[in-house]
């Protein structure tokens, strides 16, 4: 079960504890900690809390982090997106050809054998919101935007408020949390070197789906869809910990378990 960090603090513990309770009373042993996505291969910041349990009585690992200081380096952006096809503010070119070769392992894992990209349209954005983000450099954010051009209610904001809004990517760094939409008023959203936000499937790379993945229905759904997703390279990470755990005790998954289809992922 994954959530955000948030419900810990729910009536002061009391949803984390109701939901330990539940499991405990249907006899499951459940373990809950909180996974940082950066540091399993994820090219982004995104803090998520696990429940991991059992009725087996056996132990609850976890994976260990493979990204970080004295690991791998983390992935980042530019190494995730950058061989998608150069878009313009509201452009939709259908199932495309890559822009380039792919120029790292996440891209070339990604790719797989796929030959075209698909979901891969920029929404479109209205003439203000262009004449913004034309102000924000890689790793800037709506402090960067001539005052005169600030949305209304913004223009009493402090420097310290809405950290990231109007905020633009950098090829070198990792991307904030994927949420629902890739709304610049939300986050930051926008290309490192386009002046657009992002598709759903360059928050589907941020996210680790491999480009054969295909969503469906209007874009805004298929933004949920991606953004309301556990990573498949996290949730791999955590069923992999799982089958040692089960190999540990002894314990051998059945062949159609959900757990090998999460490895097959």
């Amino acid at each position: 079960m994954e959530n955000v960090p948030g419900i810990t603090s729910v009536g002061k513990g009391r949803a984390v504890r109701s939901i330990l309770a539940g499991f405990s009373k249907l006899g499951y042993g459940v373990s809950m900690r909180i996974l940082r996505a950066e540091e399993h291969g994820v090219p982004q910041e995104r803090r998520r809390v696990f429940f991991v349990g059992n009725r087996l009585d056996l132990p609850v690992l976890w994976p260990q982090p493979t990204h970080g200081r004295g690991l791998l380096p983390f992935v980042t952006v530019g190494e995730a997106i950058s061989d998608l096809p150069v878009l313009k503010n509201g452009e939709d070119p259908g199932p495309a050809a890559y822009r380039k070769p792919a120029s790292s392992g996440f891209q070339a894992m990604m790719r797989g054998d796929s030959a075209v990209v698909n979901n891969h349209a920029a929404p479109r954005l209205a003439p203000i919101n262009l004449q913004r983000m034309k102000h924000v450099g890689p790793g800037g954010s709506w402090r960067d935007i001539p005052y005169e051009l600030l949305p209304v209610g913004m223009k009493k904001a402090r420097s310290c408020d809405h950290t990231k809004r109007y905020g633009r990517l950098r090829n070198d760094g990792l991307s904030s949390t994927i949420l629902t939409k890739c709304d610049i008023h939300w986050g930051a959203y926008i290309h490192p070197e386009q002046d657009r936000v992002l598709t759903v499937r360059e928050a589907a790379r941020l996210q680790s789906f491999p480009d054969r993945f295909r969503f469906r229905g209007p874009r805004t759904e298929q933004f949920v869809q991606v953004g309301n997703a556990v990573p498949p390279a996290l949730g791999k990470c955590v069923a992999q910990a799982m089958l040692r755990a089960m190999q540990f005790a002894g314990a051998a998954p059945r062949s159609d378990s959900a757990l090998e289809l999460a490895i097959a992922v």
